[in-house]
């Protein structure tokens, strides 16, 4: 048999063949090219297969799959700007408030005989060399009460405190027994007091609405004289006698205070009774003994009322108020529980003790929603600080164990122990 090489109708022998997908395919003797995807090259036939179109459906699938994605991405902006504000507060507040812990020191904050109330009265005319204080009528046995040294509030509101307040300017008071003059310095009077409690680093810039293109410049106070700031930070100081100390006849002067940062703080006070939408800057909530307790679904009555742990590390509190107002606070801010302990001298009963006001400041940790009872609005929250059950309480009424002071914008608190500063024999006023 012969071993011939046999051709088409146009002349491919067995030999040639068709590459197609990079693979050589030998094509039969009798094959015939009639279609134009095929390219002749050579001795090789190159066959072209055209690309295939995706289907609707699949577009539509890969646009809910890249929807999806977008939407998740958007999403976490908002929650990265929140986080990033609250990590701008955290450093803030930290270095401000180291700051003003020094400052208390150099500004003579801790000597009693600089501080005024709101009406310009002083607290007590000097200190004696026992570290008692002397009044000014010559009393020689007062006993200093709690504190706040606030010169910003008195400042911007020295002629407008409502009610009692002009006189003594509370911060902290139910109208009786328990209570916390707020005064002031003799030295940050005036716009003393922004340059004493506030922060000036945070300064402020212009943009030049008829040229986009030029960066921010400072600007100036009125005068021209200094740069101007917000002052979103600002701070205040309570000091409150430590616990037991009071018993003492030389130890009077040991203090527990408490640097409290405020960022963007509400200075202003509403008349009581406010009814306003928005809630006062500051306001008082009640924490109620077993007799005063209102009805909350799901809670046990606890012996301790409203210390629904007892008070350990503060631990869970029912808080309650005659408006939703009085009960509104932010988590993550903090609050100032007020109460009677017994550890007051009796002067008419020796070896016997009597109640006393006692402060302590606390963060809110977790607040659950606001709930109302009749008349009664109510609120459970969790707050963390020093041990409640640590101290000999006395409820201040038959229906009312304990008090919160809510201040808006109360961002960090810094506490030590300190002593009240004296004049020295250098000292001159």
């Amino acid at each position: 048999m012969t071993n011939e090489r046999m051709t088409n109708d146009e002349g491919m022998t067995t030999d040639e063949c068709l590459m197609s997908n990079g693979i050589f395919r030998a094509q039969p003797s009798s094959f015939v090219i009639r279609d134009s995807s095929f390219i002749r090259h050579s001795s090789f036939v190159i066959r072209h297969f055209p690309r295939r179109g995706i289907t609707l459906l699949e577009c539509m699938i890969s646009i809910f799959v890249l929807a999806v994605g977008l939407l998740g991405a958007a999403s976490l902006l908002p929650v990265a700007s929140f986080q990033a504000q609250r990590a701008t507060i955290d450093d803030r507040k930290s270095l401000f408030g180291q700051t003003g812990v020094k400052d208390i020191k150099t500004r003579n904050f801790l000597r009693a005989d600089y501080w005024l109330y709101a009406n310009g009265n002083p607290v007590v005319k000097a200190q004696n060399n026992v570290g008692g204080f002397v009044d000014s009528t010559g009393n020689t046995s007062i006993s200093l009460p709690p504190m706040a040294i606030d010169p910003l509030m008195v400042s911007s509101m020295v002629a407008s405190f409502p009610g009692s307040m002009n006189t003594t300017g509370w911060f902290a008071t139910n109208g009786g027994a328990l209570a916390m003059p707020r005064c002031t310095l003799s030295t940050a009077l005036g716009p003393a007091a922004s340059q004493a409690c506030m922060s000036q680093d945070d300064l402020v810039f212009v943009n030049n609405p008829g040229n986009a293109d030029q960066l921010p410049y400072g600007g100036f106070n009125a005068n021209s004289t200094k740069r101007s700031f917000n002052g979103q930070y600002s701070w205040l100081a309570t000091l409150v006698p430590a616990y037991g100390d009071v018993q003492t006849t030389y130890n009077k002067n040991l203090m527990i205070m408490s640097l409290v940062v405020f960022n963007q703080r509400r200075f202003g006070i509403q008349p009581a009774g406010n009814t306003a939408p928005t809630p006062d800057s500051e306001r008082a909530a009640i924490i109620p003994t077993a007799a005063g307790m209102p009805s909350v679904p799901g809670l046990t009555a606890s012996p301790a009322g409203g210390f629904l742990g007892n008070g350990y590390g503060g631990g869970d509190l029912l808080i309650t108020g005659s408006s939703a107002n009085q009960v509104t606070l932010n988590i993550g801010e903090w609050l100032m529980l007020g109460w009677l302990i017994n550890d007051q001298p009796s002067t008419s009963n020796p070896g016997t003790y009597g109640p006393r006001p006692f402060f302590r400041w606390y963060r809110i940790v977790t607040a659950g929603p606001i709930g109302q009872s009749g008349s009664t609005y109510y609120r459970l929250i969790t707050v963390n600080g020093a041990d409640i059950s640590g101290y000999s309480l006395a409820p201040i009424s038959n229906t009312v164990q304990a008090y919160a002071f809510i201040y808006d914008g109360a961002v960090a608190v810094y506490e030590r122990p300190v002593r009240l500063e004296g004049p020295s024999m250098w000292s001159l006023y």
